[in-house]
């Protein structure tokens, strides 16, 4: 199974030049990873509501992860384990 992230936008107006959001990852043993996820074209410009996905690789134990994305936090528990 492939996580899939979400993240709702809203451009700041016509020409809006943000073209990545940063995606932190913080891992239940204090690690972090980072990763710029690309915003489409599209989605950068009008002041319409908007969506893109992309797909995440979470690298590390088991446990609570929380994912942040500007100013939301995710919070993940993580289990590899069937038992």
């Amino acid at each position: 199974m492939t996580p899939v992230l979400v993240v709702l936008t809203q451009a700041e107006g016509d020409g809006d030049s943000t073209e990545v959001v940063t995606l932190e990852i913080h891992g239940p043993d204090g690690s972090l990873q980072k990763a710029d996820l690309p915003v489409p074209e599209a989605t950068r410009s009008g002041t319409n509501a908007g969506f893109f996905f992309h797909r995440i690789g979470i690298a590390g134990p088991d446990g609570r992860y929380v994912l942040v994305v500007g100013s939301v936090s995710l919070p993940v528990e993580i289990r590899t384990s069937t038992q």
